[in-house]
């Protein structure tokens, strides 16, 4: 497995996209892809983040509900993810609406495929937006030669305008943290629904 720190310095350091940027890194998970197709398989996937979040379930921590459920629109190519989550602290209580617009390209790197997903939240609510303005997901795959694959996915939060680091950026990261097995349970699914085609 990569270690999520060298994975995100080397596509900072890949793509003129990242140059620079400011993130706090929030989860590394690495999957297996068994199929001889594995290749295909990720670009058929790649090709259509609409059917990943069609399957997407969002985590939620104890202090948080689910008022207004996940709502996909847009295109296979550039979905839409909105819900709104009311998230209570002690005696204090928030709604916050989550507003996703997703894209994927591909990149340079040093794997076989590389992809950059970007989650843009700057339609969110501003206690989201102002310190993370996107998620992003970094995808480095690798080839064997039986034609089977591993996909090592690097998620970080990137700090928004008002980014500073206390209670509230406490909170969001948590929050933004729990989405990312979710995701990339939704992305293995959407895996074997393309294999089993």
């Amino acid at each position: 497995m990569i270690p999520l720190y060298r994975f995100l310095i080397c596509l900072l350091s890949l793509s003129p996209d990242f140059a620079f940027a400011a993130a706090d890194a929030l989860e590394e998970q690495t999957l297996q892809i068994p199929s001889e197709r594995s290749e295909e398989l990720l670009k058929l996937v790649i090709a259509d983040p609409r059917a990943v979040f069609l399957r997407y379930r969002p985590a939620l921590d104890s202090g948080s509900k689910l008022v207004k459920p996940v709502r996909i629109s847009g295109s296979k190519e550039s979905p839409v993810m909105q819900l709104s989550i009311r998230k209570c602290v002690a005696i204090l209580c928030q709604t916050v609406d989550l507003d996703a617009t997703i894209s994927v390209r591909e990149i340079s790197g040093n794997c076989d495929l590389n992809f950059h997903l970007v989650a843009d939240l700057t339609r969110s609510s501003a206690t989201v937006s102002d310190i993370y303005d996107r998620l992003d997901v970094a995808l480095c795959f690798r080839a064997q030669r039986s034609g089977s694959g591993s996909l090592a996915i690097g998620a970080s939060a990137h700090h928004g305008p008002q980014y500073a680091r206390g209670f509230v950026q406490g909170e969001m990261f948590k929050l933004l943290k729990l989405q990312v097995p979710p995701i990339v349970k939704a992305f293995q699914e959407v895996l074997k629904e393309k294999e089993n085609k």
